[in-house]
Order: C-alpha cells, then structure tokens, then sequence
C-alpha cells in the first residue's frame, strides 16, 4: 500500500473514531454538570492541567522514539527496530514511576492550587485516580509508537476511539445511577488499561517478526539523536504545557472552580477542534517522514507547501464557524448562563486559530526530528506566556481575558515565525520567512475581516439565536467570496481543488 493511501486511511479512521468521541462527551458534559455540578466540573479540569504539568516528565521522547523507527522499519531492519522498542520500553517505565512520584509529592499542594475555600468530598481521592490514569499511559506507549511508526495509526485510533466510547456510555449511565465523581474516575481508569491489553495483544500477534528478531543494541548515533532531540523534547513540552495547562491552575488560584469549569467549556470545545486537527497531521506526518528518507528538497517544499495551504485555509474556516457559532451552541447545550461575552468569544477563537496554522510546521518538526533545533523556542514561550499571564490578571484584574491574551502575544512574539523558519533552515532552505509570511497575509485579512462583519451584524440583528445565526450567514458569505477572490487563481487553491474531487470521485 502506497504512503499515500496508508495516510488516507489513518486520517480517515482517526477523524471518524474522534467525531464519535467528541460527540459523546459533549453529551457526557450535559450529565456531569447537571448531576455533579460545576465545581466539580472545574476541579477535573484543574487536575487535568496539573497532570499535563507533571507529564513534563516524559520529556516528549514519544515523537523522537517514532523518528527513530522510521529508517528501520523503512529498509525491514527488525534487529535494529526490536533494539530500539526495547530501550523505549524502559525509558517509559522509569517516567511512569516518576510521574507518580512527581504526582504523590504534589499532594500537600492541593488546597493551595484549587482553594481552601472549596468543600468537595473526594477531592484527594479523584486526585490519585487522575495520577494513576496517567502512569497507566505510559506503560503502553512503546506499543502505540510501533504501529504509529509503520503507519498503521488507524489500528491505535480504531481501539481507542473504541474503548473511549465505551467508557463514555457507562459513566452516562452511572451520572444517572450513582452520580458519585470517585466511580466517574474508576470508570475512565480501568478503561485506559483494557485499550493498552487490546494494543499489547495485537503487537505481539502482528509484529512477531520483530519482536522474536534477536534484538541489535542502540548506536551512538541513534542514542546522540535520542538526546538531543529529547532536550528539544523536553524544552517543547515545557513550552506547551505552561501555555495550555497553566490556563486552568492560575484561574484556580486567581478566581474560583466555577470560572474554571465555565472557561473549560469552551476549551473543551477548542481542544477537541485541536485534537482533530492534530490526529490528521499525525496520521499524515509517518508518510512525511518515510518521504523525507526519500525525497528531495523541491518534493519536500511542494508537499510543505500544499499542506499549509490545506491546513490554513482548513483554520481559517475553522475560525469562521467557531467565531460565529459557538455562542448559540453553548446557549443551547449548557444554557445562558455559561455563555461568555462577545469580546472573550473572539479572543478564544483567534487563539485557536493560531494554534491550528502552526500544525504544517510541527509536522515536518516531527518528520525530520526538528526537536534539537527548536530547543530553545519553549523556554521563551513559557516565560513570556507565564509573566504576561500574571501581569494581566495581578495588574489589571483581567481574568479569563487577561490569560488568553498571554497566550496569544507569546505566540505572535516567539512561535508563529520561529516553528517556520527552523523548517526552512534545516529542511527548505530555497524557503524564507518573509515568502511564507506573504504566504499568510491574505488568512489573516479574512479572519479580521469575518470578525468586523460579525462584530457590526450582531449589532443590527441583536443577541439572540436567531439574529446570531443571520449575523453569522451574512458574514460567512462576504468572507467565503473574498477567499475565493483571493485564491481563485492560486495553483495551490487549484491543487487543493483536485485533491477534493479526487477523494469525492473515490467515495
């Protein structure tokens, strides 16, 4: 099977398992709040992040292990992969270990991080679950790598998506039976341990030829690659982690749970428009690497650049429904009362919209094992995001608005020019930063331009379902046809074109 289908085919079996998740946990979401409430709502949130925090701990080696895979398993060198697996396999259960231990010591923390004014039953006990929910990941991950490395993440995607569901369905029915947030949380546990037997199972059966090989040990060169992209690892982890999970665990501190599981609603929603996103690029970004063993720097520039066309234009749109839609739908699932103003709504829709333009760069950053190169892009990112954070919400008493604008002038400062120009400089050099930066332009003046529309028609037509629903058809039209002005002509939007047609024609 060409790298071509086999990408087709992970995306398609990843975006299809997640739609179903989404979907059901948007309905797991209805039942949680009206059964256990928001507070309790806030507080899975905070330790959500608080994990994400912990999770530093793997030092992001899931994507070096998986660069390394790639040349093996591209010329069947099984010595070479089962040498690789194996030292996988002990990395991951030392950084379980010292997760767990990270997470026991954290403990004593607790009250200071979620409130002592907070009077929750369970809270310690929802906490250790969390944790070990955790370290149950880990002990699988090597399994996962090895078939997301030989392109068959349709495979972890179809028994995830799988056992997610499941899961989701019996906590819908016991918030109905015995809505207790403990049995919520053993729930979700015993169900990441029977997707890492069904993975485990179906390794040992669909790749005895590797796992019975008579193992190689690791070179210097594959164990010098390990580290240096394992402190690039590390230092990207850092970086996302402070500017995702910090969100929700200085909004514990600075305001309430409440807040924080008002403000989750709508992550939830970002995070899983995010998700998907990321599940195609990482069904995609196997073939990208076997290609980048193959390809030339001019096959290399093509493909990066009909990827961001993709993904731009993708986010772009992306930005049009969430923008104007999300109000009404959070009206109609969780009711008026959750629903954030006109201004935070945009703030929240042009973060996402910069997260997701930035996935062709950390696609090819995965591909080409870019982790050592951006090592020092994090850290930066980290430290702006997290003093730019704390003076909006200290200073100027900005909460919710305070954080995201943090989040967003960290990444205009630091990441949205950085992530490109490493890809240039170590992989497209006959690319720069100014072509790609004019590349872009005309995205950004669609996105300002549907938010002013938006902005004047929501005026006109007031706030209300249906005034929202006009304000956002009129805009969605303007900004459709000027994109369409803008690239009618493009041989990427051309390109794009056909590749639309030819999946439609196959289907």
């Amino acid at each position: 099977m060409s790298n071509t289908k086999r990408a087709f085919r992970n995306v398609l079996y990843s975006t299809g398992g997640y739609a179903v998740q989404l979907i059901l946990s948007l309905v797991v979401r209805i039942f949680f709040v009206r059964f256990l409430g928001r507070e309790y709502l806030g507080l899975n949130s905070v330790y959500a992040s608080l994990l994400s925090v912990i999770s530093i701990a793997d030092l992001g080696l899931d994507t070096v292990f998986v660069f390394l895979f790639y040349q093996p398993f591209h010329e069947k060198n099984f010595p070479v992969v089962k040498g690789i697996l194996k030292l996988y396999k002990k990395v991951y259960r030392l950084i379980a270990l010292l997760v767990f231990l990270i997470g026991v010591t954290v403990v004593p923390f607790i009250p200071s991080i979620i409130g002592t004014r907070v009077n929750l039953s369970g809270v310690y006990t929802i906490y250790f679950l969390y944790v070990l929910n955790a370290v149950v990941g880990y002990l699988n991950t090597y399994n996962r790598s090895l078939l997301i490395a030989d392109q068959q993440s349709y495979i972890v995607s179809g028994v995830t998506s799988a056992f997610i569901i499941v899961v989701d369905l019996i906590q819908i029915i016991q918030l109905l039976v015995v809505p207790n947030p403990v049995v919520y949380m053993v729930i979700q546990v015993l169900g990441t341990v029977l997707t890492n037997v069904v993975i485990t199972e179906f390794v040992k059966r669909h790749y005895a030829e590797v796992l019975n090989s008579v193992e190689t040990s690791v070179t210097t060169n594959q164990m010098s690659t390990l580290w240096r992209n394992g402190i690039g690892g590390v230092s990207n982890k850092v970086g996302s982690v402070v500017v995702i999970s910090s969100d929700n665990i200085l909004l514990s501190m600075f305001t309430n749970l409440v807040v924080v599981g008002m403000y989750s609603n709508y992550t939830v929603l970002t995070a899983a428009i995010s998700q998907i996103m990321q599940t195609i690029s990482k069904a995609i970004t196997p073939s990208i690497g076997q290609m980048g063993v193959e390809s030339t720097e001019v096959e290399n520039r093509r493909i990066f650049m009909e990827i961001s066309f993709s993904i731009y234009s993708l986010s772009t749109f992306i930005f049009f429904f969430f923008f104007g839609l999300v109000t009404p739908f959070v009206r109609i699932w969780l009711g008026e009362k959750n629903v954030f103003p006109f201004f935070l709504t945009w703030l929240i829709s042009f973060n996402l919209w910069l997260t997701l333009i930035r996935t062709p760069s950390w696609m090819f950053a995965d591909s080409f094992g870019l982790q050592w190169a951006q090592k020092w892009k994090a850290p930066f990112e980290a430290i702006i995001n997290l003093f730019l954070s704390l003076c909006f919400l200290k200073l100027f008493h900005l909460g919710i608005e305070g954080i995201i604008l943090g989040t967003i002038l960290s990444t205009i400062v630091v990441v949205i020019w950085y992530e490109p120009l490493s890809v240039f400089r170590h992989i497209i050099p006959s690319l720069s930063l100014t072509k790609y930066g004019k590349f872009g332009i005309p995205f950004l003046i669609l996105v300002i331009e549907f938010s002013l529309v938006y902005w004047f028609e929501t005026i006109i037509f007031k706030a209300t379902l249906l005034g929202q629903i006009i304000s956002f058809s009129i805009s969605f039209s303007i900004a459709t046809l000027t994109y369409c002005l803008f690239f009618f002509k493009n041989p990427l939007f051309s390109q794009l074109y056909r590749r639309i047609c030819q999946l439609a024609r196959r289907n």
